[in-house]
């Protein structure tokens, strides 16, 4: 008797536990089950501006290559007329997320670079001074250097770079461009801003020393073969590249001769990474980490995947369908 009231018992709670459990799953699943993203659809009106070494505008390679971005990032029904006399594109894009994104794609260049740095050492003891005559260049004598008053130093081992405060940002690019400081800077010498604000410093952006070699960048060019995004340990997301089979070499070679100095990823003229080199890197990948949010990483990872532009397009309208 004992025995079935107690199995009656325990049964029961079995069961209440099975409804509860039901109740919640269909809960979860049609309650907090993320709503699909309402679809759009907008008309673009874009115009193509070759580059200087391209010399003809082949704006329909070109298109060709933004819609394969457009498809990576989810964007559906895209159809275009294109004119190669006048470099326009009229373009309509159906899409059911941030239509930023969307202008973004079409509008960016896509040109990966890797650059060698300057290190915190060299800067010290062969930039410093330099640096130090720019600022001083029409300040009255005894006043603060405004130049490096701007320039907040966060150098790390093997890099030498520095925060300013987006508002400075003007005068600090106008300074290091003047025909004074290319006077006094060594001809290998270019700098570049970061593409975002630093996280946990109130409107600054980092200001890298890059180095050329030979005149140009490290590596450039069509580089990738394929970008996509991944997670590190934290499950923060960022961009995985996969380089072509000569720019693995290529990139062998240039993390071979910088071991314990820093290489710049540069997109578009923008520094997204700059990782100190610890060892050789023979896989021919890198990651792009960076306090980037997903819907980021999606759109850097379609843009690099089918490689840079010859030219680049601008938006000059924008109209939601009929």
């Amino acid at each position: 008797m004992k025995k079935g009231v107690v199995f009656a018992i325990v049964a029961s709670v079995a069961g209440v536990f099975a409804i509860a459990f039901c109740v919640a799953f269909l809960y979860m699943f049609f309650i907090l089950k993320p709503q699909e993203a309402e679809l759009e659809c907008r008309e673009f009106k874009l115009h193509y501006a070759p580059s200087a070494e391209n010399g003809v505008a082949d704006v329909e390679k070109s298109w060709a290559v933004v819609e394969e971005r457009l498809a990576s990032l989810g964007a559906e029904e895209i159809s275009s007329a294109i004119s190669a006399s006048d470099c326009s594109v009229s373009a309509r894009v159906t899409y059911g997320g941030d239509w930023e994104l969307v202008r973004q794609t079409m509008t960016a260049g896509g040109n990966l670079s890797v650059w060698e740095t300057y290190s915190a050492h060299e800067f010290k003891n062969e930039l410093l001074p330099a640096l130090v005559a720019i600022g001083k260049e029409g300040t009255a004598d005894g006043a603060d250097n405004p130049l490096l008053s701007a320039l907040k130093d966060s150098s790390v081992y093997g890099m030498a770079s520095f925060f300013v405060h987006v508002a400075d940002t003007a005068e600090v690019s106008a300074r290091l461009s003047s025909e004074y400081a290319r006077e006094l800077l060594p001809r290998d010498l270019c700098f570049s801003w970061s593409v975002s604000t630093v996280p946990g410093i109130d409107d600054c952006v980092e200001l890298y020393l890059l180095k050329r070699v030979n005149g140009a960048p490290a590596m450039s060019g069509s580089l990738v073969k394929r970008a996509k995004r991944t997670y590190d340990s934290q499950r923060s997301p960022l961009v995985e590249v996969q380089l072509l089979s000569f720019a693995a070499e290529q990139f062998r070679e240039l993390s071979s001769r910088n071991i314990d100095r820093a290489i710049a990823i540069v997109i578009d003229g923008r520094v997204y990474s700059a990782p100190v080199v610890r060892s050789e890197i023979s896989a021919g990948r890198f990651q792009i980490p960076g306090d980037f949010a997903r819907d980021e990483v999606d759109l850097m990872a379609a843009i690099l995947s089918h490689g840079p532009l010859p030219g680049t397009f601008s938006i000059l309208d924008e109209t939601a369908c009929e």
